[in-house]
């Protein structure tokens, strides 16, 4: 679906470009061959719809560690055994249920599914006008009494047509019409002109277009450029014919009037054909087009220059390819720009968690790490510590890093399937005793054997990806894609506009689409989006507009779930912490409720401080409290922490850091405590 995108919106950066050229050369009065013309944009054309899939060979930086994520899943555990893994592919074939793959298609009907279905609409019915009008043309032809005949080529004459026509089947046909063979000269001119279609290609080029515009048949950018590339070819073959010795430029402009003529008495062409009277529907612009054929048959031919048209044409198409990496990069949703502006937090709040993080930095040993601090209920953003010891940084740098969301994922997985209703939390799941084959790819869990069969709220607590993985597919691929936009990740979300952030990446749809969402390892998200997200299931369903700490006025931007069903997720979270991976983020003082995550920060393995083994270094642990009324969120990240080579874990490096930062600042904040 990406490159579909990508070639609709190149075909109109393309246009644009052809336009701004011809009328730099018009405007410097530059004559060039129409045969340069043309093939000048049948690159362009070319550029358009090929350029996307060499782009899929390339790669890009943006989608850095994104293929690899998808064949590993990552250890999460207090335990100091547990560690990383990696998915290994498989040839294994996965057969379904007819009944697991009803439930994988989403129940909602969007704009994009009514856009899907009109497309597919309209493609049938182009497509069936296309095999109706290739069948006529084959009857038409078979109907036709021979001319002249050769192995590549043969020359017809019909009494159903009433406009010579070329056509490229299984062999190179011309069609002339029976009134012709009245007038040899005409006849003659007429032939002359439908072979040089053929030697020029115009004729393969013509079924090409028309079988894409099954696809591409809504995009105006596709119809101007058919339009163009038959302008052009008409122009070429003029220019070519009235330049040879033989043709005379007034037999040849008498000969295209009186066909043109026919052919707006009779306006029938066939698809996928090339004509000496091209048929435009529109019979004003039909009359200009043919006045400018006229015009440019008479016209000198002496001072036309080609190799400043492929000047051009090079410079124009270098242009493209850098517009297409760019459209690229869009539809990619890859890593944009840091936004500009000024992050201002909660003074008090913020000193709080500055202490906290250097003493957090100091006890684990860790080089970097960061603490976020907001108000789920306001959006707003009250402390941003970030602290690495190792290099020097921007200040609240962590906010435009793009890190993989890792099993904090699961928590928006599941919270699309319990507002969905696909699963309960007392569901219980084959976990596959911790190995499941997902489209060819092997995913294990983080323990040892995993689990045979867990419920929904024992899977959430657990972390267990294949557990996990299994509700995600109940939900479905287009409800999970639907998610993601939802809760505020990628293009249009919640780190769009927040001062020194980035957006984040989506995942493109493909065989691996569930597994990365639901584990979290196939894209990267801005801490913002996370704090954002995970905001919305704390307040009880909004995604709010993430703010600075000073503005006053908080803003809905969308409702994500219901409340009561974002009243079960605020329970499962809790759980997490009472019986769950997150046990260390329980607090005497109130009541907590979080999820862990382990990874690795940007994809990186510190091999001096782990003797080169792949295993974890980033810790992290997002949760609010208190439970029943949230006020405070908290999203701890501690980066290469000193693990004795066991890597880095969420429950046990950034959870403790959490606690310490929800009882400090709800303290600050005067909030009573709910467990006392």
């Amino acid at each position: 679906m990406n490159t579909f995108l990508q070639i609709n919106l190149l075909l109109a950066i393309s246009g644009f470009c052809f336009i701004q050229v011809d009328k730099l050369a018009t405007f410097s009065k530059i004559k060039i061959k129409s045969v340069s013309v043309l093939r000048f944009a049948q690159i362009l054309l070319g550029i358009s719809f090929l350029l996307p899939f060499a782009l899929k060979l390339i790669p890009a930086s943006e989608l850095e560690g994104s293929s690899s994520a998808v064949l590993r899943v990552y250890a999460e555990d207090l335990s100091s055994q547990s560690t990383l893994t990696r998915a290994k592919v498989q040839t294994a074939k996965i057969v379904r249920s007819t009944e697991e793959a009803a439930e994988k298609v989403g129940t909602n009907v969007s704009l994009q599914d009514l856009a899907m279905a009109f497309w597919l609409l309209g493609s049938v019915v182009t497509f069936g006008f296309f095999v109706r009008n290739f069948l006529r043309i084959k009857k038409t032809i078979q109907k036709s009494i021979p001319f002249r005949k050769s192995k590549r080529l043969k020359i017809v004459v019909s009494s159903e047509v009433f406009v010579p026509f070329s056509v490229r089947m299984l062999s190179s046909w011309v069609v002339l019409p029976e009134h012709l063979v009245a007038n040899k000269k005409d006849f003659d001119l007429a032939i002359k002109h439908e072979l040089q279609h053929h030697r020029q290609g115009d004729c393969l080029w013509a079924m090409c277009l028309e079988f894409a515009g099954i696809f591409f048949f809504f995009n105006p950018a596709f119809s101007w450029w058919k339009n163009i590339i038959v302008e052009q070819q008409e122009f070429s073959c003029d220019d070519a014919l009235t330049g040879q010795a033989g043709v005379s430029s007034q037999d040849y402009g008498s000969c295209l009037i009186r066909v043109a003529e026919t052919a707006l008495l009779h306006r029938q062409m066939y698809v996928g054909t090339t004509s000496m009277a091209a048929i435009i529907k529109d019979s004003n612009y039909f009359k200009k087009f043919l006045m400018r054929r006229i015009e440019m048959i008479t016209e000198d031919k002496t001072s036309k220059r080609t190799y400043l048209a492929w000047i051009m044409a090079l410079s124009l198409a270098s242009l493209t390819v850098g517009l297409a990496i760019g459209a690229e990069k869009f539809v990619r949703g890859g890593e944009g720009k840091i936004n500009e502006g000024i992050v201002k937090t909660d003074p008090e709040i913020q000193k709080i968690t500055d202490d906290i993080l250097t003493r957090a930095l100091q006890r684990t040993k860790a080089t970097a790490g960061f603490i976020i601090v907001a108000d789920p209920n306001t959006g707003k953003i009250l402390a941003v510590s970030n602290m690495d010891k190792a290099q020097k940084r921007e200040p609240y740098w962590i906010l435009s890093q793009l890190m993989e969301t890792a099993s904090i994922a699961k928590v928006f997985t599941m919270a699309k399937a319990i507002d969905l209703g696909v699963t309960t939390t007392d569901e219980k799941h084959n976990c596959e005793n911790g190995k499941y084959i997902y489209n060819g790819v092997e995913y294990r869990d983080w323990k040892q054997g995993g689990w045979k069969e867990l419920t929904t709220s024992e899977a959430f607590e657990n972390s267990s990806n294949i557990c996990n993985m299994k509700v995600g597919e109940k939900a479905g691929e287009k409800n999970l894609m639907k998610m993601l936009e939802d809760f505020g990740f990628g293009v249009g979300g919640s780190a769009e506009s927040f001062p020194a952030a980035r957006v984040g990446e989506r995942p493109a749809p493909g065989p691996q689409f569930v597994p990365q969402v639901t584990t979290g390892f196939g894209f990267k998200s801005s801490p913002l989006e996370v704090v954002a997200a995970f905001g919305a299931i704390a307040n009880g369903g909004e995604l709010m507009k993430t703010l600075n700490g000073d503005e006053k006025f908080s803003q809905v931007t969308r409702r994500v779930m219901t409340e009561n069903k974002a009243e079960i997720m605020r329970l499962m979270l809790s759980g997490v912490v009472k019986r769950g991976t997150g046990r260390r983020a329980k607090s005497d003082l109130y009541s907590t409720a979080g999820k862990t995550a382990t990874s690795r920060f940007n994809n990186v393995v510190n091999s001096e401080s782990y003797g080169g083994k792949d295993i974890s270094n980033y810790a992290g642990f997002i949760g609010f409290a208190p439970v029943s009324h949230p006020e405070i969120e908290v999203y701890v990240g501690i980066i290469n922490p000193n693990t004795d080579r066991t890597g880095a874990h969420g429950g046990e490096h950034a959870a403790p850091v959490f606690k310490e930062v929800i009882e400090n600042v709800l303290t600050h904040l005067k909030v009573m405590p709910d467990k006392i």
